[in-house]
């Protein structure tokens, strides 16, 4: 099973993530599971992982679309990302104000709306990852969210919109 892994490209750490990942694919149970990890600040492989701190476009595109499983942050072009090339509901985990990860918390706010939909599998706790992956084919969820139903595409971007403006 390929697992892809981003971070995204903000100027922000997402170490909570990345060792999480990092610790579960040293597990017995994913021995034959391959790993590629984007936003760590090495390039590395080693065993069933491979580290790169990041990937063009390109790369990116062609990842998404070869995984079985992306576990991606909250971030918005991330998500629509997976469900335009990958087809499947992502893993996510976003990002949260209280580890420094991000400025505040709207990844949570943003990414628990399209759990309750069914469009994402949401991880809260980082511990419910490796469940979560684990999981995952269990889970049966995919994405039916298009980039061409625009109108689920303008409501998702104006709810953003709305809830980042009420930050300030």
């Amino acid at each position: 099973m390929k697992i892809f892994v981003t971070t995204g490209t903000s100027s922000f750490p997402f170490k909570r993530l990345i060792k999480e990942v990092l610790e579960i694919a040293k597990d017995k149970y994913f021995i034959n599971d391959s790993f590629l990890i984007q936003g760590t600040k090495d390039k590395e492989k080693n065993g069933n992982i491979q580290k790169i701190p990041s990937l063009s476009y390109k790369e990116m595109k062609s990842w998404f679309r070869k995984a079985d499983i992306v576990i991606t942050h909250g971030g918005l072009a991330s998500i629509f990302l997976s469900w335009q090339l990958n087809k499947k509901a992502p893993i996510v985990v976003p990002r949260l104000k209280i580890f420094k990860e991000h400025v505040n918390d709207h990844q949570l706010l943003f990414t628990s709306s399209l759990a309750k939909k069914n469009k994402i599998i949401i991880v809260k706790k980082i511990d419910d990852l490796k469940k979560a992956i684990i999981n995952y084919k269990e889970l049966h969820l995919k994405s039916n969210y298009s980039l061409e139903n625009k109108k689920e595409q303008k409501k998702l971007i104006k709810n953003l919109i709305t809830y980042t403006e009420d930050l300030k």
